[in-house]
């Protein structure tokens, strides 16, 4: 396996680097801002095996600043060719950083020249890379001394825990996933009486009649994902006609808060609205990975918000416990175990085992299936692991949160 290196910016440069601010100073916020959501669509549409320092450069360099690009090339290529590794400057969580400044800092005339802005976005980007790349070599130490028999888990999570789902995905299987989940979670709800303020109040908020509304408004941002033919910024342009306001206010409901400062450690803001109105009616998808999360991650937060709308008395006093234990645990976890293995042996959901039988204090498994002699148990567990913990800083107190969920019951 081809080890993976991220370019430092000392590892092309001789002088240190600067603020980010700096090199973003004289790119207007809409310029830098659409930049940089090019660099992320390109990140999400190509796959992390097909990209390498030559394909990343592409994203950034145009012919005139070929002299430039020729000399950052040679660097790279050296560093490849020393260290065997295959070498990119550009990770999705460090560009997600970027957009965060771009993002947050004021409005300013466009003063730099088409060479200039590549020039500096390609410095911001290593400038950025370097914290990630200590940060990555800590957890790696870390975890190589919490772990020291595991050698392998270690490598696993001290590489991935920060970062998979931004790196690792194939959109189509997102985008069919979150789908199914959520379709699943809508009929979840419809079915309970129990839970019909609070659907309505979602719906409300909204502005939709129904849920199956509800999808076709939001699909509106997902087919672009799915159909994307080039690889880049993505955007949708609001059509200008009698439901414009009405189409806005719903896709607002997903846009990025403005004057509100942004989460850079798990980017916990872009999860919960993913898209960004540059201008009105126009919503870029910062990261089109977040966007189709977004379809069913996002409810589980869009309801806790609409919960908190409601009277005492029709609240739901423990939603998190309704979300994992109800619906994710004893509702979409039972139908598709049940669809594998009903007709095939012995099968008992965990609330079938829990209501009949006295089990002296222990806790039941989530589900139980025989066939003859052999017996397969299965436990659900809905990790939610605090944003701190999983930002890079700190593999101690992630892998401790990790073995108190593993211990929860």
């Amino acid at each position: 396996m081809t080890r993976q290196l991220l370019v430092d910016f000392s590892d092309v440069f001789a002088d240190p680097s600067l603020p980010i601010e700096t090199y973003l100073a004289g790119i207007s916020r809409l310029r830098r801002l659409q930049c940089v959501a090019h660099l992320l669509g390109y990140l999400s549409q190509v796959p992390a095996s097909e990209r390498d320092y030559k394909t990343d450069m592409e994203q950034i360099f145009a012919p005139h600043n070929r002299s430039f690009a020729t000399v950052v090339y040679h660097k790279m290529r050296d560093l490849a060719q020393r260290t065997g590794a295959k070498v990119n400057f550009l990770h999705p969580k460090v560009v997600l950083q970027l957009y965060g400044y771009c993002f947050e800092l004021p409005d300013c005339p466009d003063t730099q020249s088409y060479p200039e802005v590549e020039r500096n976005l390609y410095k911001a980007c290593l400038a950025l890379n370097g914290p990630y790349i200590r940060q990555q070599d800590q957890a790696m130490a870390d975890a190589n001394r919490l772990l020291p028999t595991k050698r392998l888990a270690a490598l696993a999570l001290a590489g991935t825990f920060s970062d998979f789902e931004l790196v690792n995905h194939r959109l189509p299987n997102i985008a069919m996933l979150q789908l199914m989940k959520s379709v699943r979670f809508f009929e979840f709800m419809e079915a309970e009486a129990r839970f019909n303020p609070l659907l309505q109040a979602f719906l409300q908020r909204f502005g939709c009649q129904d849920w199956p509304e509800y999808f076709r408004k939001l699909g509106g941002v997902i087919r672009p994902v799915i159909q994307a033919t080039k690889r880049g910024r993505i955007a949708v342009d609001l059509a200008p006609d009698a439901d414009f306001e009405a189409n806005r206010a719903f896709l607002r409901h997903f846009t990025l808060p403005e004057n509100l400062p942004l989460d850079q450690a798990d980017f916990t803001s872009l999860r919960a609205t993913p898209l960004c109105e540059e201008e009105p009616g126009t919503f870029a998808l910062v990261y089109p990975v977040l966007v189709l999360e977004a379809l069913h991650k996002g409810l589980y937060f869009q309801f806790n918000v609409a919960n908190r709308t409601l009277p005492k008395g029709q609240r739901e006093p423990d939603w998190r416990s309704v979300y994992c234990d109800l619906f994710s645990e004893q509702y979409l976890l039972y139908l598709l175990l049940d669809a594998i293995f009903q007709g095939r042996g012995l099968v008992l959901s965990g609330r079938a085992i829990f209501d009949g039988w006295q089990l002296k204090g222990q806790s039941e498994p989530d589900y139980y299936f025989r066939n003859d002699n052999r017996a397969v148990l299965f436990e659900s567990k809905d990790v939610l692991v605090h944003k701190d913990a999983k930002a890079g800083h700190d593999f101690a107190t992630y892998l401790d949160e990790v073995k108190e969920v593993s211990r929860r019951r």
